[in-house]
């Protein structure tokens, strides 16, 4: 008689079994993620503009939810939570993993939460019956449960220590309803219909105002605690961790030059690729190169060489500019993304690797000659920016444009340079014939204005104009950050998303070379200071700039964040999993409405999304 095979939940439940006792044995709780009820608070008026808008026109809710509100879903604590805040934490969940997460957690938009496994992708649910397969309603619950159990727990320690929600803390939750507002009126609902609408009965403004509230506190604390712990660090702890991990801390500077192997067409001349041949050939070019450096002058005068012998102009660039093959402080981290052979990044991040030394990978199509410039040593102090920028456009550059001023890959420079050129030959009205005068800055002497072009050297006089108008009402107000972000809001043509809100309100922690030469001259000008405003020209247009402030790290900042990291997570797990806030009540008729809700939902949504895919 064949032996009997074991059913896939069998198998499911075997395998669980195993992961769950070494998840045990290594003290490891995967399953719950401290940082969930953090970034759910930080993430929300995403989640929420995004939620499945085709899905809720389908599924109006009409009733406000009072047997909802009267109804306990779950005590966490002494805290009681009824149904409509728990489908909130539900829903959210649901939305993370649907909306974002979906295709690399095995979830599946087509079905419903209810009727497909869940197969531990994102962390084992703890204590769940042995004799039952999990679907990812189980999972939502237990993610809302310790969002609320997380949440709920951070208040509490927020009241005990009297941290409270600042000005700025309250503006930020006031623009996040706004949006949300803005949100829903546009997809034809006023915003307590379409909060039933996305996240169940009973959850509307004043619900959502709290939960905000009750986020925002419980990042406060945590920000708190993870300063506390910064400081708690010695000097010599910092050494010690450092030398224990310094892979993970340290930083190399290494000059490349790759070598392309040439592609052959095929027979049939439909395509090119390259081939064992060609690929042997780069690799003999790439070893000789290698043998031959004896230092950064040779490395660079090689590299000029070849690139000659390429029939490239710009050949001489190799050896003045080092941006061509120089490349400084980057990390293990960084490197691994870009480059994932192993050997290599044992090289790089080797103690025995000396300056000079030289290593050749083997790429697909290609082989890098590496020459290491600076081994492994503790990373230089980096400097970063915030900065606040108003743009306005050439005129040629209104029209299908999302640029900003971020110069990556370059590619924006390029055609934001075409656009000038276009500006400059234009058969329109010229702009010189345009009249206008430069600001007079000097009757306000309580700020600094730098002005990085003037009426005189501006290319486009109109459009300057409008720039300076710009400035002149931010100088005759109140000249604080809150008055130009409220400008930046009204005047700036930088990227906006569907529903016209700006992509980016700041700037923040801007590392050098990252924005356009004039961008990133005026806001690292020496002497730059809080609260200094000008205007600079670049080839997207004119930016009002408002400097908030430098940031510089050291190395011993990056390992005192790192433990702190590390001692947090510690101290999240201790507070969530205290006695303080256990669970208890658990309704089952509540619960089982929430996952009925979000079954009817998603759904829908998947009724719309086939809809839309068959157009």
């Amino acid at each position: 008689m064949a032996k009997e095979e074991k059913s896939a939940a069998e198998i499911y439940r075997q395998e669980r079994k195993a992961r769950l006792a070494k998840a045990a044995k290594k003290n490891n709780k995967k399953a719950y993620n401290p940082q969930a009820g953090k970034t759910a608070g930080k993430i929300i008026s995403v989640l929420l503009v995004v939620a499945i808008i085709a899905g809720v026109t389908a599924l109006a809710v009409n009733l406000t939810g009072a047997v909802e509100k009267n109804r306990t879903a779950v005590t966490v604590g002494d805290v009681v939570v009824n149904q409509p805040e728990f489908s909130y934490y539900y829903s959210s969940g649901y939305q993370m993993v649907s909306n974002y997460y979906a295709s690399y957690v095995g979830y599946d938009t087509s079905k419903t939460p209810s009727s497909q496994t869940y197969a531990g992708a994102m962390g084992e649910i703890p204590d769940f019956p042995e004799d039952k397969t999990p679907t990812w309603s189980d999972f939502f619950k237990y993610y809302a449960e310790n969002n609320l159990k997380y949440i709920k727990a951070f208040v509490k320690i927020a009241n005990e220590k009297n941290i409270t929600l600042d000005d700025s803390d309250k503006a930020q939750i006031e623009e996040n309803i706004e949006s949300i507002t803005e949100t829903a009126k546009n997809s034809g609902y006023s915003l307590n219909s379409y909060l039933r609408a996305v996240y169940g009965k009973g959850v509307n403004e004043k619900l959502l105002r709290t939960i905000l509230e009750e986020q925002t506190l419980a990042q406060k604390v945590e920000s708190a605690k993870t300063e506390e712990l910064k400081a708690s660090y010695t000097d010599k702890q910092v050494e010690k961790e450092y030398n224990k991990n310094t892979q993970d801390y340290a930083t190399v500077s290494y000059r490349a030059y790759k070598f392309a192997a040439e592609k052959v067409k095929s027979e049939d001349g439909s395509s090119e690729a390259v081939n064992e041949t060609t690929l042997a050939a780069a690799k003999k070019k790439a070893d000789a190169f290698a043998k031959a450096v004896t230092d950064e002058n040779s490395f660079k005068a090689l590299a000029a060489d070849e690139e000659k012998s390429l029939k490239n102009s710009d050949y001489k660039l190799y050896i003045t500019d080092d941006s061509k093959t120089l490349n400084e402080e980057m990390t293990y981290s960084a490197l691994s993304q870009s480059a994932s052979d192993s050997d290599f990044l044992e090289w790089a991040f080797n103690a025995k690797t000396a300056k000079g030394d030289t290593y050749v990978l083997k790429g697909t199509e290609d082989y890098t000659v590496y020459m290491m410039t600076s081994p492994m040593h503790k990373a230089a102090d980096t400097l970063t920016y915030d900065v606040r920028h108003i743009l306005v456009k050439f005129p040629e550059a209104q029209e299908g444009s999302s640029e900003d001023e971020t110069t990556a890959e370059g590619d924006e420079t390029t055609a934001a340079a075409e656009t000038t050129a276009k500006a400059e030959t234009s058969d329109e009205k010229k702009t010189e014939d345009v009249k206008v005068e430069t600001l007079d800055v000097s009757k306000y002497k309580d700020v600094n204005v730098y002005l990085d072009v003037n009426a005189e050297t501006a290319k486009d006089k109109a459009t300057y104009k409008k720039a300076q108008d710009i400035l002149e009402e931010y100088l005759k107000g109140d000249r604080t950050e809150e008055a130009f972000e409220a400008l930046e809001k009204e005047y700036s043509e930088d990227t906006r998303d569907d529903d016209g809100h700006l992509q980016s309100l700041i700037y923040e922690n801007v590392p050098k070379g990252q924005m356009v030469p004039e961008f990133e001259s005026w806001s690292l000008a020496k002497g730059r200071k809080a609260g200094d405003v000008g205007i600079v020209e670049t080839t997207y247009g004119y930016h009002i700039m408002y400097f908030v402030k430098t940031t510089t790290t050291t190395w011993e900042d990056t390992v005192r964040a790192a433990l702190a990291q590390t001692d947090l997570s510690t101290y999240q797990n201790e507070v969530v999993e205290s006695d303080n806030v256990k669970l208890s009540n658990e309704n089952d008729k509540a619960i089982s409405d929430v996952t009925d809700f979000l079954d009817k939902l998603a759904k829908q949504a998947a009724k719309n999304q086939s809809s839309q895919l068959s157009y």
